[in-house]
């Protein structure tokens, strides 16, 4: 298996204990500035979000609906980066995802609207919970997320069925 950042730190940072050389304290030193700079960074990324759904008018069991999010960064000064987010819904006792979206920059005290494409699997009550938002900004070190809960019930209509063709106007059938 590949070593991951912090073990290839701890590896360096023995190597430069056991040689005594300064250049690989350094080289440690710039990889766990680059974890602690990303942590931080994804963190402020994420500070301040805000996110609310727009849900079509009718849902229609097993039909394509596109469902709108909109998220806002309530932050005053600093953008958001990256930013994907998932809005998850509850069937039985399980939770799925219904549909992500991606943002790929957020102003700072604005708001940016995306949309999925949703097909609920059966008619009835659907219940959508919440969003997972999430972020690898800036290096894709890790992956930092938060909760937002959203909790919102709506109403699957049950599936359409195709009509059989309209019979030939006139009364005359040709055969």
């Amino acid at each position: 298996p590949a070593a991951g950042p912090v073990e290839r730190g701890t590896y360096v940072g023995l190597a430069a204990l056991n040689t005594g050389n300064n250049l690989m304290y350094m080289v440690l030193s710039l990889l766990l500035s680059f974890l602690v700079l990303s942590g931080v960074l994804s963190e402020s990324a994420l500070r301040g979000i805000q996110v609310r759904r727009l849900l079509p008018a009718e849902l229609v069991a097993e039909q394509e609906s596109i469902v709108g999010i909109e998220v806002r960064n309530q932050q005053q000064r600093v953008p958001s980066f990256a930013v994907v987010i998932e809005d998850l819904v509850r069937e039985g006792a399980l939770t799925r995802s219904a549909g992500r979206a991606f943002a790929l920059r957020i102003a700072p005290a604005s708001a940016e609207t995306r949309s999925y494409r949703f097909a609920p699997r059966a008619r009835g009550r659907l219940e959508f919970v919440g969003f997972r938002v999430a972020t690898r900004f800036p290096f894709g070190l890790f992956s930092k997320a938060l909760w937002i809960d959203a909790a919102r019930e709506t109403l699957v209509f049950p599936a359409l069925d195709a009509l059989p063709p309209a019979p030939p106007q006139g009364g005359l059938v040709r055969r």
